[in-house]
């Protein structure tokens, strides 16, 4: 089974980033540019092997390279998780 979980946001505020971990709290990967797409805003996606029957969680965070330097508020974003099985 394939995590892909993807974080779209708005232009004016600051970028974020998605992380994935398991668990006990063990990271899992870390999120990159998505590839070309359709999307007006941008995005940054993950993606990663999952073990069914496990528990895991994903973590919206500001990455900190906009202007706010992790001080902004980020309340407008839009998490997308697609679960697929391999």
């Amino acid at each position: 089974m394939t995590a892909t979980a993807t974080v779209t946001f708005p232009w004016a505020f600051e970028s974020l980033g998605v992380r994935l971990f398991d668990g006990t709290g063990a990271q899992l990967g870390s999120d990159a540019k998505c590839p070309p797409a359709n999307a007006s805003e941008p995005e940054t996606c993950i993606s990663a092997p999952l073990v069914a029957g496990s528990a895991y969680y994903f973590d919206v965070f500001p990455d900190g390279t906009g202007d706010c330097g992790g001080d902004c508020d980020y309340n407008a974003y839009s998490l997308t998780i697609q679960l697929a099985t391999n």
